[in-house]
């Protein structure tokens, strides 16, 4: 069972790396994290060369990520996971709203990463791939076996199978596993 459940609202907001957007870390360790990330106006992305990152848009109309040298990634549906290499330079043209995302970065050396959008009706067992794994309540909520209440945007860490009950829930399973 997991340690505690990592609150939305308790999350501390800081500065992008590159100081032009806002992000709240979630969680993290050698050589990756998870965490949320506002884009409230058209910025380049920060530089996380040699990882990969995956992010799902949870508010708001979208955005288009514009590459140097790649064609141009859309993201613009809400709970679809989005990946992209970290090398690329990346500006972010919104699409006309400010954004919310749930983002994971990894060193793709170490780590390979997986998003999977699961739905909850009555009971879903979630098993970890043998890395780092978290379950962000995307919509409604869910109940952990000793009746702890997760809500939108709440985290749940699932360290080792963990048995999660809802009605009408979303989660984000966020994955890692290590590389070799």
């Amino acid at each position: 069972m997991p340690d505690r459940i990592i609150r939305f609202a308790d999350l501390p907001v800081s500065r992008w790396r590159n100081g032009l957007g806002r992000k709240a870390d979630i969680i993290g360790g050698e050589g990756w994290g998870l965490s949320f990330a506002w884009m409230d106006c058209d910025a380049p992305f920060s530089d996380y060369s040699g990882q990969d990152r995956t992010l799902t848009l949870l508010e708001g109309r979208g955005f288009t990520l514009e590459f140097a040298g790649h064609p141009p990634l859309v993201v613009d549906r809400p709970h679809r996971p989005t990946r992209f290499d970290g090398d690329w330079p990346a500006r972010c043209v919104l699409a006309g709203t400010p954004c919310l995302v749930v983002n994971i970065i990894a060193e793709r050396a170490r780590w390979r990463q997986s998003v999977d959008i699961l739905p909850v009706v009555g009971e879903v067992a979630l098993t970890p791939l043998g890395g780092p794994c978290h379950a962000v309540v995307l919509d409604g909520e869910v109940t952990l076996p000793d009746g702890v209440v997760a809500t939108r945007h709440d985290t749940v860490p699932v360290p080792g199978r963990l048995v999660l009950h809802g009605q009408g829930a979303r989660l984000a399973l966020a994955q890692l596993q290590p590389v070799g």
